[in-house]
């Protein structure tokens, strides 16, 4: 642990100069509404009084958003009690500083609607489902790597029919990330021109879905049941969300994660015969 808290200052850094690099470009689109390119808000630059210190003011919580993106993936603490806690004042300054951007920089102009608590708490229910699927992705990382200490010293049993048990890890994730996820995209969206909404479709979806298949995969071999769980947990929010045209999306969510899978057990394979004397 004392070693983890040294590399804390220079993740904090490196994740720093990131967020400047890529939000800096981001945040000029969103300052101009999607329509134009302003590297500085005109909202924050008149409550401030002046466009240098509203820019100045911009590239801080850059900063500091990269910044804690940047210790994100460090373990926080040994014990279960301490971890969920400093994890809870993490995802705090992380929503703090999230917050302090949208309002402002009035970023929720692109939705076309005003500031208000309601919008406010969606924005933040959006970052917590981003934030837990992190810890969730941190948390199997963790469940795998216990599971192979106990495989050493002969503690572990066998796999499951199906592999069940090594896949139920991975079925919060694919629960939040098919269902809530686009249930926070459609709240967040514009319906005229749903761009988030073809984002998420075309591009997050399948890419998310192909990374988490080859992780479990890569821990496990083959999981025919996690594809499966990611095909049907996209049906609710078709369902609710959208119409008929859309299951298109359980396709894609069944396949990406098949696909990603059998990628990884191909590898897990691969590496045992090579381990082999």
């Amino acid at each position: 642990m004392e070693e983890l808290k040294k590399q804390a200052v220079p993740r904090a850094l490196i994740g720093g100069l990131a967020g400047l690099l890529v939000l800096t470009p981001i945040g000029a689109v969103l300052n101009g509404h999607l329509s134009a390119v302003k590297w500085v808000s005109g909202d924050l630059a008149q409550l401030v009084g002046s466009g240098a210190l509203a820019l100045a003011i911009q590239l801080v919580l850059y900063f500091l958003l990269g910044a804690l993106a940047g210790v994100a993936a460090l373990p926080f603490a040994d014990d279960g009690k301490t971890l969920a806690l400093r994890s809870l004042a993490h995802f705090a300054a992380t929503a703090g500083v999230y917050s302090a951007l949208f309002w402002l920089c009035r970023w929720t102009n692109l939705f076309g609607m005003d500031h208000d608590l309601g919008l406010w708490l969606v924005e933040l229910a959006v970052l917590a489902v981003l934030y837990l699927l992190i810890w969730l992705g941190r948390w199997v990382g963790w469940y795998a790597e216990v599971a192979a200490i106990r495989e050493k010293l002969g503690l572990a049993c066998g796999p499951s029919l199906f592999h069940w048990k090594e896949t139920l890890p991975y079925v919060g994730f694919a629960c939040l990330f098919c269902m809530a996820v686009p249930a926070a995209v459609w709240a967040c969206d514009d319906h005229r021109i749903p761009v988030l909404s073809v984002l998420y479709a075309a591009l997050i979806l399948p890419i998310v879905g192909f990374m988490s298949g080859l992780s479990l995969g890569r821990r496990h071999g083959f999981c025919p049941l996690y594809p499966l769980a990611c095909g049907l947990f996209c049906l609710p929010a078709v369902l609710a969300l959208m119409n008929s045209s859309a299951l298109l999306h359980c396709a894609v969510a069944l396949c990406a994660a098949l696909a990603g899978n059998l990628v990884g057990a191909a590898g897990r394979k691969l590496k045992k015969e090579a381990e082999m004397p």
